[in-house]
């Protein structure tokens, strides 16, 4: 007998105003599956032409200023846009229920049950997620922090794509723990890097939704 909900492949689905919000779209697809892991739905968004003069703009600062090598560095096509579905849908119309534009993507994967460990650690591993359960106990079935490691400067990446210092964090389910290389006080300015954000800009015409829909 087959499950009572089904994978959906991939869903193109029409803004049908420049209000259209997160929990419009997920409200006109039918809605999550029980195999849908919420907490891990993942939005990414296409670069717009403002944003990708603006990153250009930024690139060429850093480069006067002999910061950083550009031509090392590629601004992509997308960016990830960390957002909360759960709240979003909780709440519809709030600040987490963020305004969608064209060429939006919305990745909603099924459960996962697992925390991962990488970075500076002795055995990178995946363990199964226990609740309560401390960040310490996580690194430690990875063998522990190795001694280039900066466990003060260790943080969390969300399945949703969200980021936060490892101790003003919860660990949640699909989340991974990174531990850092600590940084050389000697190593040259000039081989430093800079992260570049998307600025949000208005919504159009379309919106794509990968996820687990119900039929």
């Amino acid at each position: 007998m087959l499950p009572s909900f089904m994978l959906a492949v991939k869903s193109n689905y029409s803004l049908q105003s420049r209000q259209d919000r997160l929990s419009d779209l997920i409200k006109r697809a039918g809605g999550l599956t029980e195999a849908g892991f919420v907490e891990g739905a993942r939005f990414t968004r296409a670069i717009s032409a403002n944003e990708k003069e603006r990153s250009l703009q930024l690139l060429e600062i850093a480069h006067s200023a002999d910061t950083i090598d550009v031509e090392k560095i590629t601004i992509k096509d997308r960016y990830a846009v960390g957002i909360d579905l759960a709240e979003a849908m909780k709440k519809p119309g709030s600040d987490k229920d963020i305004i969608l534009r064209n060429g939006d993507q919305i990745i909603i994967p099924q459960h996962n049950n697992t925390v991962r460990i990488s970075g500076e650690v002795l055995y990178p591993n995946t363990v199964p997620y226990v609740e309560d359960k401390s960040a310490s106990y996580y690194i430690n079935q990875a063998g522990g922090t190795s001694n280039k490691g900066q466990r003060s400067k260790a943080f969390i990446i969300y399945a949703n794509g969200q980021v936060s210092r490892l101790y003003h964090g919860r660990i949640r389910p699909g989340c991974e723990i990174v531990i850092p290389t600590k940084v050389d006080k000697h190593a040259d300015p000039q081989k430093t890097s800079i992260a570049l954000a998307g600025v949000s800009a208005l919504s159009t015409v379309g919106a794509v939704l990968i996820s687990a829909l119900r039929r």
